[in-house]
């Protein structure tokens, strides 16, 4: 199973731009395939080395693997990998100047996949509409429609985000692992400077996807009002006014909804040389020289009647020490389902490896869980276990 392994490595790394550790990763994939005769999974392995090669602009080595690929997958009557195939080969030949060939091998292209069956089109490629039948048309105009409203959706949500390179403008030492689960998240961050204070907020909204996302953007809107507008800068003070607010905003005691959102603040004060926390269900992780101190926050959700309780959410005051890293971060991590076992990532263990990677510098650490997160998520038979939730992960040191 390596070799199956390696190639679904390779597949995640091409689609995080990063080709050459992809294409790295997949010689050594087609190599072990090669030497045990896996003609299939060697035409794999020749087209995902065709995509990255030309993803970086070498057009002829994507030709080569490519080519090679095509002449495999003819002798073995693939005839799903061959359309692939053509569609890339159509674009090289198109990046070369070569329209001739590139039209022959987008002819190739259309004519394989008149001949599959429908539902094998729908579920791995949408043509235009001249190639396909009016069902396909019909049901490729609803998708398009459907895609184009989440894009849009996702636009206006990033839009209402501060891009996650900015965070050095607010935190020097810092970085944001973001990964939402679709095209519109449920997690959500917010940052800014209020009365010469440091403001850092990480939010989780029940469940994912366009709901999620709708209440990601009322929770954005409230905490600049609170914030920006009202100048409250206790941690504990703006949940219970976030809380207020949303209850109200929404109706929840008169449509008795259910849902909410979990959050973790920080409030760095530079003059008292203090950071200010707190926490709805979501906790503050401490780390300095190894040792781990975890601040668990108020036991209830903002806002939701389901969520609800009396509990008062309280600020924990820490004097800076200037080596300490703090960790705020939604459930997305720790819930993703993976390993050999199929089983959760887990709190625990989630601590731990931040615990782990903590004296790297803090790009290195988004790295890090980015290649963790990948790791677990291939399981023992090189299968890629879909993403479980949005996923955020704030680091800084303050």
């Amino acid at each position: 199973h390596k070799s199956k392994y390696l190639n679904s490595l390779a597949n995640l790394k091409y689609s995080r731009n990063k080709f050459e550790e992809s294409i790295e990763i997949e010689l050594e994939s087609l190599s072990l395939r090669e030497e045990n005769g896996m003609l299939d999974g060697a035409c794999s392995s020749m087209i995902c080395l065709g995509k990255n090669y030309i993803a970086l602009g070498q057009i002829q080595n994507a030709n080569k693997y490519l080519s090679n690929a095509l002449n495999i997958s003819k002798d073995l009557g693939i005839a799903k990998k061959e359309l692939i195939i053509h569609e890339l080969l159509c674009q090289t030949f198109k990046a070369k100047g070569d329209l001739k060939t590139a039209m022959k091998h987008l002819e190739k292209h259309v004519e394989l996949v008149k001949s599959i069956t429908i539902e094998q089109q729908l579920k791995t490629f949408q043509l235009k509409s001249k190639l396909l039948s009016d069902q396909k048309d019909s049901f490729e105009k609803s998708l398009n429609e459907l895609a184009s409203s989440h894009e849009y959706a996702k636009k206006i949500q990033r839009a209402m985000l501060h891009p996650e390179s900015e965070i050095s403008k607010y935190l020097e030492d810092s970085f944001i692992f973001f990964q939402p689960h679709g095209a519109v998240s449920g997690d959500f961050y917010w940052l800014g400077h209020k009365n010469g204070k440091t403001i850092i907020v990480a939010g989780d909204c029940t469940g994912h996807g366009v709901p999620a996302g709708m209440l990601t953007m009322k929770g954005l809107g409230l905490l600049s009002r609170i914030i920006s507008d009202q100048g409250i800068t206790d941690p504990g003070e703006i949940l219970e006014e976030l809380h207020e607010k949303l209850k109200y905003d929404l109706g929840f005691e008169q449509s008795q909804i259910e849902d909410g959102m979990d959050m973790a603040i920080c409030v760095i004060d530079p003059i008292q040389n203090t950071l200010s926390y707190s926490g709805a269900r979501r906790p503050l992780i401490i780390i300095e020289d190894q040792t781990i101190q975890k601040i668990k926050g108020a036991a209830k959700s903002i806002g939701g009647t389901f969520y609800g309780n009396d509990t008062a959410f309280e600020t924990e005051v820490i004097k800076l020490t200037g080596n300490s890293k703090y960790y705020i971060f939604s459930d997305g991590y720790q819930d993703q389902f993976g390993g050999p076992n199929h089983k959760k990532y887990k709190s625990n263990p989630f601590v731990s490896f931040l615990s782990s990677i903590s004296d790297s510098d803090f790009q290195n650490q988004s790295d890090l869980l980015c290649d963790e997160l990948m790791n677990w998520r291939i399981d023992k038979n090189g299968e890629v276990t879909p993403q479980t939730d949005d996923i955020l992960v704030i680091g800084f040191r303050a």
